[in-house]
């Protein structure tokens, strides 16, 4: 019997060179940095703070305490999808506006989920573009990367750390992270790419409660950001539970779940 040796009868790559080449283009997705749009003009020097919410609390606090705040640009992942999002701006949309709250300082409601392994990517686009001189990460971790000292069904506290270009806050709203538990994805990136770029980094977190947000949070949120932004020049108003609840719950959706 014969055999027939055309190219039909052989694959024209491996099953190893197919996983190879898929490896690849995962590889590629997950260092790709997202697009980082600034109006031209609108930044003239090296904003004096920048402040970066990544929780659905975090970002209904900033937008209630910069009221006066223009939205000067954006950063998005070329394939990010949008569908969905509001003709104007909405808290409930998958975007990140960067924000001008005057006096040298501005903000990035970050609403869309960044993956850990694209946070080096986003925080390395975000720093090149903006270079800001200090940075304030607003937050949530979550409930899996409790590791000790902490207990998720607690009255909700308020944990900072900062980077060794930091001063210290004495704000008594926030504690110290407890040793052990574990700070991961995007606050991570943000925190390690400002001690790289040896500048001062602040970051303030609570963990994910199962009952979902709390009052007792928001306001302990509001008081520390009130606190540490207005030496530094910011302009903040009034923020009380009442403002951020309910923008929270219209909010609320798959990307916060």
């Amino acid at each position: 019997m014969e055999w027939d040796l055309s190219t039909a009868d052989f694959p024209a790559r491996t099953a190893q060179e197919e996983d190879e080449a898929e490896a690849e283009l995962v590889a590629d997705r997950l260092l790709e940095e997202p697009l980082v749009e600034i109006q031209e003009g609108a930044l003239q020097s090296r904003p004096e703070l920048l402040i970066l919410a990544y929780s659905p609390e975090s970002c209904a606090l900033l937008q209630h305490a910069f009221q006066e705040q223009e939205i000067i640009g954006t950063v998005i992942f070329s394939d990010e999808d949008l569908t969905g999002n509001c003709l104007a701006p909405s808290l409930s949309d998958k975007s990140a506006f960067v924000r001008s709250a005057g006096n040298g300082v501005l903000t990035i409601q970050c609403q869309y989920e960044v993956q850990e392994e694209r946070a080096n990517a986003w925080t390395k686009a975000v720093f090149s573009k903006l270079e800001p001189k200090r940075v304030l990460v607003v937050g949530k971790l979550k409930v899996d990367d409790l590791k000790g000292g902490i207990d998720p069904f607690a009255d909700p506290v308020l944990y900072g750390w900062t980077t060794s270009h930091a001063v210290s806050s004495n704000s008594s709203s926030v504690e110290k992270l407890p040793r052990g538990n574990l700070i991961r994805g995007l606050p991570a990136a943000l925190m390690l790419r400002s001690e790289i770029s040896g500048i001062p980094g602040y970051a303030l977190v609570d963990f994910e409660s199962p009952a979902g947000p709390s009052s007792k949070s928001i306001q302990r949120l509001a008081s520390a950001l009130s606190e540490i932004c207005v030496p530094m020049g910011a302009k903040i108003q009034p923020v009380g539970k009442e403002h951020i609840l309910p923008s929270v719950a219209r909010a609320q959706g798959p990307l916060f779940v």
